[in-house]
């Protein structure tokens, strides 16, 4: 299972370019950012955390933009990341330290220096890199039907219905084989038929086909059973003409014997 869902997120990593809550990010310092092919907001904002406070205690000055419609354009140096992914609208607001002073262009004892770029044009990193310590930072559209979560969350949605889909169509197949019946059969068909042909022909068979009683074994059986017969009423019909006479169950007189 786990290694269907990393190869389903992987699946949808390709459109990531599309995603609405999904950003660029680029700083002229080198963060020490992991490498993800999609970075949460909350792991960036400890690392731009600790890089005012660095820059503010040395007092240097960096420059944050924030643009609505950023494109990549041509970056040699620094930390690019091609999607930083943000929550909400609140997320864009990365921690700044305390200690610094944040202000806008007019200010010139701000530390941090936020400049907001939302003029309906769009524009490239390279655009904003006059500074030695600048954050060219993209600000996501945040359209609800286009958010990682819930692309992730469609994909899943899809993937487990069809799962689900095939899993049924495999069971109503092995049963269909168990029956033997030519008919396919799918959960998603209107009307199932209740007579089988199977049952049609068990219906239309004859007393033979269903019950058989007349099997090889009893045939020779009654064969035997009549011969064996005949030979007993032969053996009785022999008997009955046998014709004894009265005369032989006498008994014989020995005259000689007699007249002594």
């Amino acid at each position: 299972m786990k290694v269907q869902s990393l190869s389903l997120i992987a699946s949808v990593l390709s459109l990531a370019t599309a995603f609405s809550d999904t950003a660029l990010f680029y700083s002229s310092s080198n963060l020490q950012v992991p490498h993800k092919y999609i970075t949460e907001s909350n792991d960036l904002s400890q690392l731009v955390l600790q890089y005012t406070q660095q820059l503010c205690s040395s007092d240097k000055q960096l420059y944050i933009y924030r643009v609505s419609q950023l494109k990549r354009g041509e970056v040699k140096d620094g930390l690019l990341l091609n999607h930083v992914h943000y929550t909400s609208i609140d997320d864009v607001s990365l921690p700044i330290d305390s200690g610094c002073v944040v202000g806008d262009n007019n200010n010139k004892e701000a530390n941090i220096v936020v400049v907001d770029v939302a003029d309906g044009v769009a524009h490239s990193i390279d655009e904003f890199l006059n500074h030695d310590n600048v954050i060219v930072q993209g600000v996501p559209t945040f359209t609800e039907n286009n958010k990682v979560q819930q692309v992730v969350q469609d994909e899943f949605e899809k993937r487990d219905g069809a799962n689900f889909e095939q899993e049924i169509e495999a069971d109503f197949r092995e049963a269909e084989a168990l029956v033997e019946d030519d008919e396919t059969v799918t959960i998603f068909k209107s009307q199932i038929k209740e007579t089988r042909a199977s049952n049609d022909t068990g219906k239309n068979a004859g007393l033979f086909t269903n019950y058989q009683f007349f099997t090889p074994g009893i045939w020779s059986g009654i064969i035997v059973s009549f011969f064996l017969l005949s030979i007993l009423y032969t053996g009785i019909s022999w008997l009955n003409s046998l014709e004894v006479t009265y005369s032989s169950f006498e008994k014989q007189v020995d005259y000689d014997k007699k007249n002594e």
